[in-house]
């Protein structure tokens, strides 16, 4: 579990770093999705880790997580998941 903690944290490293160009991680992202689509994960996972992701930045943030800031990071994380569900759903079709 340590080893995907680390890399959630370098993802969101690289995301950040991307903002300005978010489509071009999309390739990125979809064959994660699709390697995710291999180990069980779906749709509802990525809601939870949404979920997750909104609260521990709050808790970092304190009153920094405004309105806004979280509006910008559920929008982000939104991109994210949809392109990664785009890759797993691509897996599945290939390979049910």
């Amino acid at each position: 579990m340590a080893e995907q903690h680390r890399k959630f944290a370098a993802m969101l490293d690289t995301v950040v770093d991307a903002l300005d160009d978010l489509d071009a991680l999309l390739p990125a992202l979809e064959d994660l999705g699709a390697q995710h689509a291999c180990c069980g994960v779906t749709g509802p996972d990525d809601a939870k880790m949404a979920e997750a992701l909104l609260w521990s930045l709050g808790e970092a943030l304190g009153e920094d997580f405004t309105p806004e800031v979280r509006a910008a990071w559920t929008e982000t994380y939104a991109t994210l998941a949809e392109a990664m569900q785009d890759g797993a759903a691509e897996q599945l079709a290939h390979h049910p």
